[in-house]
């Protein structure tokens, strides 16, 4: 059985990512103001390294830190009319 870990923030999320925890996705609460960031089999001891400021490459987090931004922005998009549902 695999172990969901979801978190709303950016830094841990772009940390998790660094350290090469398996990312599902993103998806918004019911008010799609807070994105949330999936990860599968992220282990709390990834979470705990981040609580401890674990040193992670400037760049790779940066990169990470780039594409959450990006999957944020798809997230909060507006659909397209042609994307509506009975279209």
């Amino acid at each position: 059985m695999s172990n969901i870990y979801r978190t709303s923030d950016l830094n841990i999320a772009a940390f998790l990512m660094t350290r090469d925890a398996k990312f599902i996705g993103g998806e918004t609460a019911d008010d799609r103001r807070r994105v949330f960031f999936i990860f599968e089999d992220a282990p709390m001891n990834l979470v705990r390294r981040f609580f401890n400021n674990e040193n992670v490459p400037v760049a790779d987090y940066c990169s990470a830190l780039r594409t959450l931004r990006n999957i944020i922005r798809e997230i909060r998009r507006p659909k397209e009319e042609g994307d509506a549902p009975g279209s």
